[in-house]
């Protein structure tokens, strides 16, 4: 079942604050309506790299905004071909974004505003990861929304053990944990599109 057509009036691509001075990234919350299946929305399972802060962690599609990019909403388009193989510029509709977020990494705050911009799709997508991303899965809405895939995530960090609020997503027999920025980013996509995500 599609999400409720209001969801997409809450949202809007223009009220998004962008300031260039500052270091910016951008995300892609891609969302999925197929008739007769709950609406979705796209993660990845980061790859093992010991360069990479986030390695390892389930997020969604994106990256920093590149010399090339003319923003943080193109960044995010491109992050999602080269990650997915999900071309939005060709399948996707843009719908709107949400107000930056500062990014952490293990703890520490990272010098990096995540822009968070959301697209629809109507069909089902080929995943075609690269070398950035394990693998790429859909993740129901109504079930987040609903609290079915609540979860407390436990992290040992010198000698503490914090508790952090998070999700277990299913993708085929495994279940991931996402948390952190992720957590956050869709929390906040959720709220804003309120009943229309359930």
């Amino acid at each position: 079942m599609p999400l409720h057509p209001e969801w997409r009036l809450r949202l809007s691509p223009d009220r998004v604050p962008e300031d260039p001075a500052v270091r910016r990234a951008g995300v892609a919350i891609v969302v999925r309506e197929l008739a007769g299946a709950p609406p979705g929305v796209l993660l990845m399972k980061r790859a093992e790299h010991p360069l990479d802060p986030w390695s390892g962690q389930v997020s969604l599609p994106g990256g920093r905004v590149d010399p090339t990019d003319a923003d943080s909403r193109a960044a995010a388009q491109r992050e999602a071909l080269e990650e997915l193989g999900v071309d939005l510029a060709r399948d996707g509709e843009l719908v709107g974004g949400l107000d930056p977020l500062p990014a952490t990494a293990k703890g520490a705050k990272v010098d990096l505003a995540v822009h968070p911009w959301i697209w629809r799709v109507e069909r089902d997508l080929p995943i075609v990861t690269n070398e950035e991303a394990e693998e790429g899965f859909w993740l129901s809405l109504p079930d987040l929304a609903a609290g079915a895939l609540d979860h407390t995530h436990r992290i040992e960090r010198r000698g503490e053990t914090l508790l952090r609020p998070a999700w277990l997503a299913p993708s085929g027999a495994r279940r991931h944990v996402v948390w952190g920025l992720t957590y956050h980013i869709l929390r906040r996509f959720v709220e804003a599109v309120g009943d229309a995500a359930r």
